[in-house]
């Protein structure tokens, strides 16, 4: 949610700590592209679920197991 990412960047700010090295989360997000979320089946779904205080190990259960998408896509093996 808003409040919830306004919450970690005032946060990044009064601790003058960034979670990442590289960049505060407010530049993270900036530079972020929605063009992969296109290809996520459920988008809704897990985001509602995300967001909510509903959730259960039983919701995280994959059978068969995949790889979330993105996954590997930068050159060390995780996303960039």
């Amino acid at each position: 949610s808003p409040e919830r990412f306004q919450a970690i960047a005032d946060m990044e700010k009064e601790l003058n700590h960034t979670i990442d090295q590289k960049a505060d989360v407010v530049t993270q997000a900036n530079s972020g592209s929605l063009r992969r979320f296109q290809e996520i089946p459920d988008l809704g779904t897990w985001v509602k679920k995300s967001l909510s205080d509903d959730i259960t190990a039983s919701d995280l259960y994959m059978d068969p197991w995949v790889l979330p998408s993105g996954s590997y896509s930068g050159c060390g093996g995780g996303p960039t």
